[in-house]
């Protein structure tokens, strides 16, 4: 019997989340091919048991043509109760866009279904081991727009609240006298503050606030 350093690791559990009985069977095939998985019911989404052993690393697959629910409530529900899940998405093939945006909801990877067979074990060993499956350009893209998203909440934090609101008015493409009646305060003050927001951002006009508290175009909702 193997010991300490010789133990093999214990299995990875993988829950496969799949509407079509014919369809868990298939992929639970596939995935029996590698000894070190190790196949968990679906029904383990719904122990909820505070000491249960199978609270900790596990990787779920879900098909994205039969979820039970709505993606982004399934994932919360997920997330909420394996804190250290993986999630491996099946489906037809999806957009750069697309992929980046559900990498926000907390995928760790995305299989289409003309890879399964090949390419389902090593995706599942890949997101197991804290690591993505997907396009590197899909990557480069997410860690750019989180980039984006950073450096906003880094740019308003310096503001003050009163500053803030004139930011949201300005953005709102109201005029000094505009801001002036809703804050109700003299236009001098509402030029004062601005002043103030255009040193604190380092920019030089109105429209550069615009330009450097933009958030990243809205990425598309699922079809």
């Amino acid at each position: 019997m193997a010991t300490g350093s010789d133990a093999p690791p214990p299995p990875i559990p993988v829950c496969v989340v799949e509407h079509h009985p014919l369809a868990t069977l298939y992929l639970e095939e596939i995935l029996r091919r590698d000894p070190g998985l190790e196949i968990v019911s679906r029904s383990l989404l719904l122990d909820t048991a505070a000491d249960s052993p199978r609270r900790g690393l596990h990787v779920f697959i879900l098909d994205l043509s039969a979820l039970p629910t709505a993606l982004n409530k399934l994932l919360r529900f997920i997330h909420v109760r394996f804190r250290r899940a993986k999630v491996l998405l099946l489906g037809e093939p999806q957009s750069d866009d697309e992929l980046c945006r559900l990498l926000f909801l907390g995928v760790q990877g995305f299989l289409p279904y003309s890879e399964v067979k090949e390419n389902l074990v090593a995706a599942v060993r890949a997101v197991a081991d804290d690591g993505y499956w997907l396009p590197a350009g899909v990557l480069e893209q997410f860690e750019t727009t989180s980039s984006r998203l950073l450096r906003r909440k880094t740019d308003l934090d310096v503001l003050s609240f009163r500053e803030r609101r004139v930011v949201e008015l300005v953005k709102r493409r109201l005029t000094n006298a505009e801001i002036a009646s809703i804050l109700n305060v003299s236009e001098t003050t509402v030029t004062t503050y601005l002043t103030r927001i255009f040193g604190k951002l380092g920019v030089r006009d109105r429209q550069a606030i615009l330009d450097a508290t933009a958030q990243p175009a809205p990425l598309p909702k699922p079809k």
